[in-house]
């Protein structure tokens, strides 16, 4: 079964990787409730920052498909020495893009400005609304106005020639309701040009209820470093629920689940209280996960070494005999008597486990119980009381088919 997380702030279904944990409230969020704000603003091609803050496009020569919004490769074809020509091709869609002579003292992005405000035909259909509605505001003005003369006080020259003609010809409120429609197909088919790239921003995350920053990436573009960050997975448990065939190969019955805990990577130890909704049976409601030995990087200590420490926080049905140290762990855990139940001459059966209330497997960081399916239900609730050395927290976990 897939396991989701719930937000605070809604009742979306989240992976843990999609969550944040606020270490000085204890609070947990996400993307959609956290405050954010910008860090830089930089183009994805060249990576400079922009001068203007109010600056969208970037400036240089770096252009973006028209069609499928993929960077365009740039190649130069030099006439003589004065001029060129260019051509920008799309490595996605194949589109491509050949530009009118550039001169040496001429930029390309200018270049295809100008063509745009010749050929564009929606930027001309923009212009000619733009100019409709200003000469449809004198014509209101004129209506509500005693004098004409006052209304076109402001006007230019031209407008009001234009304005005095119109009124000769036709009736004033033939001309306030009149519009310029442009044809569909002359939209539809108007020349596709090169288009300038736009910028992108690095954003800082901060925690909705006490503004502690969460998430702040490197104010370099080149860079992709986070500076801080709180993810939920180095704090909170993570979950996994499997047929428990996969834990106990003798198990048959498909209505028995294994939860796995599988505890953060912080020294100490933390107690769980474990509820669900009614379709789910929990033998075992309160468990304790702690970590004995945590993989840290020391001087003196060997890659050998940590490789041990490493394996002692893997499930033992994740242990497989393909690596001489996952084999020499696994003999290690079925030596004991606690595990017990991985070895072939084992007594126990998994029915009597259950029954018992017993946890099927347990190590360093991590903790197997039953679970049992009562209704076919397409999703089920748990939920995770934590209670940590120095703060509780309150977890809500889907579990989907």
């Amino acid at each position: 079964m897939r396991v989701r997380w719930q937000c605070n702030c809604s009742t979306d279904k989240l992976n843990i990787s999609s969550l944040n944990f606020c270490s000085k409230c204890h609070s947990l969020s996400c993307v959609n409730c956290q405050l954010f704000e910008p860090v830089v603003k930089y183009c994805p091609q060249c990576l400079n920052v922009p001068l203007h803050n109010n600056q969208l496009t970037c400036h240089k020569n770096c252009f973006e498909c028209p069609r499928c919004n993929l960077p365009l490769q740039i190649k130069m074809l030099e006439l003589d020495s004065r001029s060129s020509k260019y051509i920008l091709q799309c490595a996605g869609c194949d589109w491509s893009y050949t530009s009118p002579q550039v001169t040496r003292t001429e930029s390309l992005i200018n270049c295809i400005q100008s063509e745009r405000e010749t050929k564009d035909t929606v930027l001309e259909r923009y212009r000619a609304l733009e100019e409709h509605l200003n000469v449809k505001g004198l014509f209101i003005k004129c209506e509500s106005s005693p004098h004409l003369t006052d209304a076109l006080s402001n006007a230019s020259i031209a407008q009001r020639k234009y304005v005095l003609q119109r009124l000769a010809t036709k009736k004033l409120y033939e001309l306030i309701s009149e519009e310029l429609p442009a044809k569909y197909e002359t939209i539809k088919h108007s020349t596709e040009l090169p288009l300038p790239s736009r910028l992108r921003c690095k954003y800082q995350y901060s925690c909705p209820k006490c503004r502690s920053c969460l998430l702040r990436p490197d104010a370099n573009p080149r860079s992709s470093k986070i500076v801080t960050s709180s993810f939920a997975v180095d704090f909170l448990p993570n979950i996994r629920v499997l047929p428990l065939q996969q834990v106990l190969p003798t198990e048959c019955d498909t209505n028995k689940l294994a939860l796995v805990v599988l505890g953060p990577h912080i020294q100490g130890s933390m107690e769980i209280k474990i509820s669900g909704s009614s379709g789910l049976y929990i033998p075992i409601t309160e468990i304790t996960v702690s970590y004995s030995k945590i993989v840290i990087e020391e001087e003196g200590r060997s890659i050998s070494h940590r490789m041990e420490l490493f394996a002692t926080t893997i499930p033992t049905y994740q242990l497989k005999a393909d690596t001489r140290l996952s084999r020499k762990e696994r003999t290690r855990r079925l030596g004991k008597s606690s595990s017990q139940l991985y070895s072939l001459g084992n007594n126990k059966s998994s029915n009597s486990l259950i029954e018992n209330s017993k946890i099927i497997d347990q190590g360093n960081g991590w903790c197997i119980i039953p679970l049992i399916l009562l209704k076919d239900e397409p999703k089920h609730i748990l939920q995770f009381k934590l209670a940590f050395s120095s703060y509780k927290i309150m977890l809500h976990y889907i579990l989907e088919k």
